[in-house]
């Protein structure tokens, strides 16, 4: 898999290795990262099914976080996530500012 942040990489299965829940998001990363690497369109549903049916948002929201910063179509992954994960426009903010909207997370502005 290409991976472009090989030390950050290796720093989470090493600080995951002995934490299942962790693990559970490093393997659904892992093959997500190897389905980006074997196909030229993804549907980020299709991926996540195929990866991680049984993750919870916060998982979900990790893995996104572990391809945005360590594979190569990490970006392209990012924005497509975003829209994907946006209520009202919050997607659109984040591709611009680049962040990765975590669906377990609950963000509260005043206005």
């Amino acid at each position: 898999m290409p991976i472009i942040n090989q030390e950050l990489w290796d720093q989470g299965v090493e600080l995951n290795s002995e934490d299942e829940y962790g693990m559970d998001i490093i393997e659904a990363t892992k093959n997500a990262m190897k389905i980006l690497d074997n196909e030229d369109e993804f549907d980020i549903d299709d991926v996540m099914n195929r990866v991680g049916g049984q993750l919870s948002g916060f998982q979900a929201g990790i893995v996104s976080v572990g391809i945005t910063e360590c594979h190569s179509r990490g970006e392209e992954w990012r924005k497509a996530w975003n829209l994907r994960e946006q209520i009202g426009n919050e997607g659109e903010r984040y591709n611009r500012e680049g962040g990765v909207i975590n669906p377990a997370i609950m963000n509260i502005e005043r206005k």
